[in-house]
């Protein structure tokens, strides 16, 4: 079953992400990379994996940086 790429207007990349690929110069190349490969979901062998961790890291910004 294959999987539908990404689909958002939105770039799947944050801004600080955008940026360090503009001043590479890839910034159109990693745009239509990453809508063929990232996913706003997991599939299910992700889901089943990450649900077997002893514990998940994430990080966030605050409204401040």
């Amino acid at each position: 079953m294959e999987q539908a790429g990404w689909e958002c207007e939105i770039s799947p990349y944050h801004s600080g992400e955008q940026n360090h690929q503009d001043q590479m110069g890839r910034l159109d190349y990693q745009d239509r990379m990453a809508r063929k490969i990232h996913r706003p979901n997991m599939p299910d062998q992700h889901q089943e994996f990450y649900a077997q961790l002893p514990m998940f890291m994430a990080g966030s910004v605050d409204p401040d940086g």
